[in-house]
């Protein structure tokens, strides 16, 4: 699923991008691990999980020292998230006390809406929103694909961007804002790495995430896709993008 930036948009106007986008301090915030301590996932258990090595980090997870009460393999995820609801309304979040896997159906069109439009106002609403409804964000449905730097010849920006892979048995419904994103193309990727059945895509894509990430800096501005551009949108800082995949 791609998104159609605004032809407003300062960065790659018109251009279609994977959902997602950048950081905010209330990602990393330790309410969040308390939060899923209170879910019934302890510490510990997490970072056993997320964790791959201390020692062969990707640089985003290395050097996010700054938020010390935190695990970053857990709040990057939860940043790709947030951010993808935003743009969206599609919500990667499970219920805590409940069989169903769609949090969704737990709100109403209008109420899913008064939150995404809250949460794009403060990303802290994003807990808020978690606490309220007793859902926590599905950080195991995001599978690390890759880490891409932007190239140094691209200009004075450089994106530090990680790639997410997100499979899911239906086309979600989308509500996007008109404004930063104007339009939604779904169809199939012609990327080499995806071309292994998507029905086996999680088993695959886990050996990625169980022995960690490597950045790359790709050669050449962009990758082509059969239905749009993959652009490549990263920063000084850290941007986030859940490639969301429809099981076949």
């Amino acid at each position: 699923m791609l998104l159609k930036r605004s032809s407003t948009s300062k960065f790659f106007a018109k251009a279609f991008v994977f959902p997602g986008g950048a950081t905010e301090a209330a990602d990393f915030s330790p309410n969040w691990l308390k939060h899923f301590t209170e879910s019934g996932f302890d510490r510990e258990q997490l970072a056993s999980e997320f964790i791959v090595s201390l020692h062969h980090r990707i640089p985003l997870y290395a050097n996010a020292s700054t938020f010390p009460d935190c695990i970053p393999e857990i709040s990057f995820r939860i940043s790709a998230i947030r951010e993808t609801f935003e743009e969206t309304g599609v919500l990667f979040c499970k219920p805590i006390e409940s069989d169903r896997n769609n949090a969704s159906e737990f709100f109403t069109i209008d109420d899913l809406q008064e939150w995404q439009e809250r949460v794009h106002g403060n990303p802290e609403q994003f807990l808020h929103l978690c606490q309220q409804y007793k859902l926590y964000p599905d950080i195991w449905s995001l599978y690390e694909w890759s880490n891409w730097l932007t190239p140094a010849n691209m200009g004075p920006k450089r994106y530090d961007t990680i790639f997410y892979l997100a499979v899911v048995d239906n086309q979600p419904k989308v509500r996007i804002d008109g404004t930063e994103i104007t339009q939604i193309q779904v169809g199939y990727f012609s990327i080499s790495l995806l071309y292994r059945p998507l029905k086996n895509l999680p088993s695959h894509t886990v050996i990625y995430y169980r022995s960690g990430s490597t950045r790359s800096v790709p050669f050449g501005r962009m990758y082509k896709v059969i239905f749009g551009w993959l652009l490549l949108r990263c920063t000084n800082c850290a941007d986030l993008r859940i490639l969301i995949l429809l099981k076949n």
